[in-house]
Parts: structure tokens; sequence; C-alpha cells
């Protein structure tokens, strides 16, 4: 049975003493009776349900970098080693990995979007969290492909250009991974373990492919160990930043504008992706291989998020 309501008044002077002095009392209980004075004298009573858990989950910091390394780091880096034997294959396998990963991208855009805008849902009217989340889909949409114009310019051979679209798939995935961390970080803060473990597992096997389409773009080229390690990091360890601000300071607004961010930047990686791959078609005409590559990498996604769910 429920333990009785806990009676609370609080004035609001000194209301984080009175508030750190009952918290014993409310550990216990599943409701509180809460009358609060402000400095006019005028009162405000309500009952508040408390949710409660029966254990003390705590995740230490060291324990939050190791999920980010799990869930981040290593999967993407894993992926990345598949490059020399990858390079083996023809070109038409080469047209499959490029929308392959524009698919991957896209449906990881349609899911932080998603997530954005159920986060609008709890932020208030004040915020406006329909127009946050436009303003970070298109303002990173817009930033990056400012950047990719430039670096389209600067790069002097189609090697330099493969590079770039490389290093630039990579910053897409480390703002969607940043998005992911959070959410990992904030299931354990809550308590939600087996929530937390899900989504451990669920983005583990899916941040596989996304190193597989890092390398997409530069495997018909050498590459330098010192690049690879540079784009798995900038891929990966956005994951554990993540997880610290979801674990130990998760604020939602702030979650809503990364996975816009988010949102926007992957569209425009998929969007730099299938402009390359449109020039390298112009040689060799592979429809049907574009289209089920970019197929297979949405329904991959689809897939894994039915594991997790």
């Amino acid at each position: 049975a429920d333990a009785l309501p806990v009676n609370i008044e609080i004035k609001q002077a000194d209301f984080a003493e009175r508030f750190a002095a009952v918290k014993g009392e409310l550990a216990k209980s599943s409701s509180a009776n809460l009358l609060i004075i402000d400095q006019f004298g005028i009162m405000f009573e309500q009952i508040v349900q408390l949710e409660t858990t029966d254990v003390l989950f705590f995740v230490s910091s060291a324990t939050f970098s190791l999920i980010g390394l799990y869930v981040g780091v290593i999967p993407v880096f894993l992926g990345i080693c598949w490059l020399p034997a990858l390079r083996r294959l023809g070109p038409g396998f080469f047209v499959f990995l490029m929308a392959l990963t524009a698919g991957m991208l896209v449906y990881l855009g349609i899911d932080a979007t998603q997530e954005a805008l159920e986060l609008r849902e709890g932020i208030g009217d004040a915020l406006q969290g329909t127009g946050l989340v436009g303003i970070g889909i298109a303002g990173s949409f817009l930033l990056l492909q400012a950047i990719s114009r430039r670096e389209s310019r600067a790069a002097r051979g189609e090697a330099e250009q493969r590079t770039s679209l490389a290093f630039l798939i990579s910053v897409g995935i480390g703002l969607h991974n940043f998005g992911e961390g959070l959410a990992i970080g904030a299931a354990y803060s809550v308590g939600a373990a087996a929530l937390g473990t899900y989504l451990v597992v669920g983005f583990i096997v899916q941040n596989v492919t996304e190193g597989l389409g890092i390398i997409a773009p530069i495997l018909r080229q050498r590459t330098s160990l010192g690049q690879l390690a540079l784009m798995g990091a900038i891929a990966g360890l956005p994951a554990n930043l993540g997880c610290y601000l979801g674990g130990f300071n998760y604020y939602q607004p702030l979650a809503l504008i990364f996975f816009a961010i988010g949102a926007g930047a992957v569209f425009q990686v998929a969007w730099a992706i299938c402009k390359r791959l449109l020039q390298d078609m112009e040689k060799t005409p592979r429809p049907l291989t574009a289209f089920s590559g970019a197929l297979a990498g949405m329904a991959g996604l689809w897939l894994t998020g039915l594991l997790i769910k």
C-alpha cells in the first residue's frame, strides 16, 4: 500500500532549504501535498504524485566514458577497418555502398527529426519548440552546405574532394551520435537501466554500419591512417560528450536543439553524397544498384530500430 501523502509548507524565500530538509520524507511517500507561499502571501496548493524507483541506479563518470566508447568510437572504427577488404570489390559495389550510406543518413535524419519533435511537447509553448527544430535543421544544413562548397573549391583534385566528403560524413554522423549519447545518458540518469541497455545495443549495431558509410567515398584511393583515425574520432567521440551531458546535466530544450542540428547535418551530407553519386554514374550508369543500396540503408536501420524498441 502507498504511504500517506507528505504535507509540505514552503515559502518562496526559503525554498531550497526547506526542500532539502524534506527530501527524506519524500523518498518514503508516493505523493506530496505541496503548499507554496510566495512573497505576497499568496498560497498555491497542489497534490503531486512522486515517481520512485525500488533500486537506486548510479552511473559514474567512468561508466559513461565506457558507454560512449562502446556506442560511438569502437563501432565506428570497426566499420572503418573493413576498408582494405572493400577495396577489392568492383565499381558496382562502390555505387551500392555510396547509395547505402545516403539511405542510412536520410533515415537517421528522419529519426533525429522525430526525436526533436517529441521533445518539443515537453518544453512549453514559450520556447516555440517547432521553431527551434526548424532553425536547428535549416541552420546546420546551410552551414554544412557552405563549408562543403568552400572545401570543394579549395580541393585540387578528385581525391581531395572525396576525402573532404568522407570528413563531412564524419561530422554529420558525429552530430547524430551526440544526440544518441544524450538519449542514453538521460535514460541511465533517471534509473531506466533496461531502456539504456537496449539503446546501447541498438546504437552499437547501427554505428558499425555508419563506419562503413565514412569510408565509402575513399574506397578507390589511398588514405593515411592518421586521416582514418581522425574521421573515426570525429564520428565517434561526440557520443561520449552526449552521454556526459545527458547523464549529469540533461536539459530538454538543449537536447531538442542538438537533435535538430544532427538532423540537418545528416540531411546535408546525404545530399552531398547523392550529388557525388550522380556524377560517378554519368560514366557507368547503375540506377537499380543505387536504388537497392539506398533502400537497403534505410531498411537496415529500420530493422535495427525494431530490435531496440
